[in-house]
């Protein structure tokens, strides 16, 4: 056998060598999944030094980062919609985690306000019940611009709906903010984030990020890590309330915000305000999943004479996802 020309023996080194390069890549890749679908969720409140020098207690690094760009950040949902926070206002958080956007609410009232914030599974509202105590102490007066007070903050472990109920719900120990008492809600949105990532690499501008992510493989490792990982729940028992009997109860004259991230159920917790308790209300944002809800919502604020916008959804302001979530305000005409 004739031995093989120079240029055939390099190409031939050069083959082995990208072969040998691919699979210890695969192998590293394969390593790192591993790891991050075997690490076990967080099961503890821990200390957090926010960027505006809060610091508060958190459940893990990935997810306060995302609630405070989401909250806090240049784009934030809650600096637009000619939306006004004012000291002494009274502010209802429903949905508030670990009180993120409770603690922004604060300091744009300038550290004057009643915070009323609501969140039903219980190891998440213990977090938010410690950040609470530490904001009424005065723990961020300084990162609320001094804290002209009075301040308090006060964490309600029940969830809103449209009438009282003991029911279960799906808590995501990796990405609390994803726990709802909806199931077929959280089955559509998983589905939808895992179809809405590759078609998001599918169009990026970088084609180095579309050769290394081809849909496909983007598609797999989507559903790998959101089903295996952010997808786990754990069913635990929650209480839910009435927004009109907590308003009753705490004796509050006047709501000057109501804010409202409920994963699904937002139209519940407005069929649980009385019609004689709209008038209280002086502004509102909510956090709504899909274009029906959408319409749903501003046609309720509407019926009780709010001024009604909506922003863009995530679909209208990113190319290649199907995502229908969008912002939608009201404000009370003076």
């Amino acid at each position: 056998m004739a031995p093989l020309p120079p240029l055939a023996l390099y190409a031939l080194y050069a083959l082995s060598g990208l072969a040998a390069l691919l699979a210890a890549l695969a192998l590293l890749g394969a390593l790192l999944l591993w790891r991050t679908l075997s690490a076990p969720p967080p099961r503890g409140g821990s200390a957090f030094d926010l960027p505006n020098g809060m610091r508060i207690q958190h459940w893990q690094k990935e997810e306060t980062e995302f609630l405070y760009k989401e909250i806090w950040g240049a784009e934030s949902a809650y600096s637009r919609g000619g939306l006004v926070f004012r000291p002494g206002a009274v502010v209802l958080d429903a949905g508030a985690n670990i009180g993120m956007f409770s603690l922004f609410a604060a300091a744009q009232c300038g550290g004057a306000a009643r915070v009323v914030a609501f969140e039903p599974i219980r190891s998440t509202f213990e977090v938010l019940a410690a950040n609470a105590r530490a904001a009424s102490a005065g723990a961020f007066a300084r990162a609320m611009g001094g804290g002209a007070g009075p301040l308090v903050v006060e964490a309600l472990n029940v969830g809103l709906s449209d009438a009282p109920a003991d029911v279960e719900f799906a808590h995501h120990p990796h990405f609390s903010v994803w726990s709802t008492g909806d199931a077929a809600f959280a089955d559509a949105r998983l589905d939808r984030i895992a179809g809405d990532l590759p078609r998001a690499l599918d169009t990026a501008d970088s084609w180095l990020v579309r050769a290394c992510f081809p849909r496909a493989l983007a598609g797999l490792l989507a559903r790998v890590v959101l089903r295996g990982k952010l997808g786990v729940t754990e069913r635990v028992k929650v209480r839910l309330e009435r927004l009109s009997d907590v308003i009753d109860r705490l004796a509050l004259p006047v709501v000057d915000f109501l804010k409202v991230d409920v994963e699904g159920a937002e139209l519940a917790v407005l069929r649980g305000i009385r019609d004689d308790h709209w008038p209280r209300i002086q502004q509102c944002a909510l956090e709504v999943e899909d274009f029906k809800s959408r319409d749903a919502v501003l046609a309720v604020l509407r019926a009780h004479g709010f001024k009604t916008q909506h922003f863009a959804s995530e679909q209208e302001r990113n190319r290649g996802v199907k995502s229908e979530v969008s912002m939608v305000y009201g404000i009370r005409p003076e």
